[in-house]
């Protein structure tokens, strides 16, 4: 399912502005994958600068820093009313989000601990199924929820970021190298000698991006997230579940590999700012022409007529429709729609 959203121009801006400034944006939320476990349900219909899935559970941030759940119907009805949030993170069955002073919040199931946050500043974090894993303010790292498998049995030392498996963890030290602990069928023994600016864990094996924009990864070979790791390109940031890996090319082409999620959605393409690999669900966002109504990378005749069709109404049965969103599809829309005519911008 491919959600569109736009952003709202003021009633007072002028049509020539509003379409200089929203021919392009870049908030536009696209979640794909299988809707068995209700992963699709409640899309919400909001823009959005960052994402998080694992299995049946999403959770992402608006512009605003305010929260969004979808998916699991009782996740969702639990989430905290918050502004100023800068990070957000899911869990297998809860959730948890950072605001810019560093607090953190979770909620959901708490039947491990995890979400029994203790008192601090954090600068990062990130959740296994059951655990959590987050850097302090002083660069310690502080885990908890489920130890079974020790991974909340942090090293001590200095770290710059953190990642999670399902049941290990992982951090960056200064001098870009991965310490893990947890679990490990190899997903713990990182390569040596090359500098990671980012690092996360599927099932039985952990990806990390190396400084050089290559992806490098560790573990076992499950459904081929190891032996069919992309090699022919730059890449800014990474995903990965239990058998699949996720990645973003520097120009914003998405990229997947591995084992597939029985998908009921293809895909999607375009340039993309954000992405999560939750497992059942993938999770993305998406930079959009706001007058390419059809998604075909072009404002044209195809996107006229779907303007034509609701012409009069606000537009509320195909979000987007209403370009300039002041509840109405009229000439205004027409002459913003006009004014972008052609290829969108890149």
């Amino acid at each position: 399912m491919t959600l569109r959203t736009t952003s709202a121009c003021l009633a007072t801006t002028t049509i020539l502005s509003c379409t200089a400034a929203f021919a392009q944006q870049c908030d536009e939320l696209v979640v794909w994958g299988s809707n068995t476990y209700g992963g699709l349900n409640d899309i919400p219909n909001v823009p959005m600068v960052t994402v998080s899935s694992k299995y049946h559970l999403s959770v992402g941030l608006d512009p605003y820093g305010q929260i969004h759940c979808w998916g699991a119907p009782d996740i969702r009805a639990s989430t905290p009313s918050r502004k100023g949030v800068v990070q957000v993170v899911a869990g297998y069955n809860w959730a948890m989000a950072r605001d810019i002073g560093g607090t953190i919040v979770a909620w959901g199931d708490n039947s491990k601990g995890q979400c029994a946050v203790p008192a601090g500043t954090y600068l990062d974090m990130a959740c296994g199924d059951w655990h959590v894993v987050a850097l302090s303010g002083d660069g310690t790292v502080r885990c908890w929820g489920d130890n079974t498998m020790g991974a909340c049995s942090a090293p001590s030392g200095a770290f710059t970021s953190v990642g999670a498996g399902s049941w290990h963890s992982l951090a960056i030290t200064a001098s870009g190298g991965v310490v893990g602990w947890g679990y490990d069928v190899g997903q713990l023994q990182a390569p040596a000698n090359i500098v990671f600016t980012r690092v996360v864990g599927g099932w039985k094996h952990s990806l990390g991006l190396a400084q050089d924009g290559s992806i490098h990864g560790w573990g076992l070979d499950i459904g081929g997230v190891l032996t069919q790791i992309p090699q022919d390109g730059s890449f800014v940031a990474i995903d990965c579940s239990a058998n699949r890996g996720l990645a973003l090319r520097n120009d914003g082409r998405l990229v997947t590999w591995g084992s597939p999620t029985n998908t009921e959605q293809p895909v999607p393409e375009g340039r993309f700012v954000a992405i999560s690999a939750g497992g059942t669900v993938e999770t993305g966002v998406r930079c959009s022409c706001t007058t390419d109504l059809v998604h075909d990378g072009a404002t044209n005749g195809a996107d006229m007529a779907v303007l034509l069709n609701f012409w009069g109404t606000n537009g509320a049965q195909f979000p987007g429709v209403d370009i300039n969103n002041d509840g109405i599809v009229n000439g205004t829309d027409l002459a913003m729609l006009l004014n972008a005519w052609g290829p969108c911008p890149q």
